[in-house]
This record gives C-alpha cells, sequence and structure tokens, in this order.
C-alpha cells in the first residue's frame, strides 16, 4: 500500500515531534517533508527509516509518493524534477511519480474547469431565481396599488 509520510507516520503512532526530536529538525522541518513541500535530504533517511521502522528502500517509496502528493497539491512536479536532478532517488519511480502526476493533475485541471463551470451555471440560475423573485414583487406591488386606486 503506498501512503504518505504524514499517513505512515500517523499510522504508526508516532508523533511530528518525536521525528523532529530524533533527526535533530525543528517540527516545521518535519511537517515541510510530510507535506510534500520540500525534499528530505538524503543525510536524514537512515535516522528516519530508523524512527519509523521502515528499509530505506520503503522509505523512498513513502518519500516518493508524499512528493506526488504535494505536487498534485501545488499543481506543479518542480520537487519531482527537483528529486530526479538529485539522483538519490530511483530514477524509476521517480519517473513513475511524474507519469502519475501528469495524469492526476490533468484530471485535476478538468475536475477545477468542470467546478467553475458549474460554479458559473449556479450563479446564473441564482441571478435569474433572484430576477424572477423582483419581477414576482413587483407584479404584486403593481397589483396592490391598483387595487388601492380602485378603492
Amino acid at each position: 500500500m503506498n501512503s504518505n509520510l504524514k499517513s505512515y507516520r500517523i499510522a504508526h503512532c508516532i508523533k511530528q515531534i518525536d521525528v523532529a526530536d530524533k533527526l535533530k529538525v525543528s517540527k516545521q522541518t518535519i511537517n515541510k517533508w510530510e507535506m510534500g513541500r520540500a525534499l528530505v535530504p538524503y543525510a536524514h533517511w537512515f535516522d528516519l527509516s530508523t524512527c519509523l521502522n521502515v528499509t530505506l528502500k520503503g522509505l523512498e517509496a513513502i518519500l516518493i509518493q508524499t512528493l506526488l502528493d504535494g505536487c498534485v497539491e501545488s499543481g506543479s512536479n518542480r520537487l519531482l524534477l527537483n528529486a530526479k536532478r538529485s539522483r538519490v532517488y530511483d530514477s524509476e519511480m521517480i519517473e513513475d511519480a511524474l507519469g502519475v502526476f501528469a495524469m492526476r493533475s490533468g484530471r485535476t485541471a478538468q475536475a477545477k474547469s468542470d467546478m467553475v463551470s458549474n460554479e458559473y451555471e449556479r450563479r446564473i440560475f441564482e441571478l435569474e431565481k433572484a430576477l424572477l423573485e423582483r419581477d414576482k414583487r413587483i407584479f404584486e406591488l403593481e397589483k396592490e396599488l391598483e387595487r388601492r386606486k380602485g378603492e
């Protein structure tokens, strides 16, 4: 099962602060890694794998999944490309992640487009409904005015 760094840590009941203390980094640094906003330096891989009780290869898969999730969230594949350039990560795993990013970001762009389109249509519907309500109220007021004139 593929999981990202945060979900793996939580599933194994490990606190973020405990990981930060063990690696001698700040909790904010761990948060950036977990959100896929920064690469985990290779110098921390061994201690991180020990802390999470996972093999280095398993950790690599978790880190790549984390980067992928962060890239899809941000809409940019910059960190995956940086990981590829670093030559630290398995090139096949990075290529696979880049392919998944391309597929997911295409869907995400379409979903956002559909959402904007649906939001636009919903807004038009609301405006048309408001106009109808206004016209109905005007009609009722005109009717009331005519009735009062007739009295």
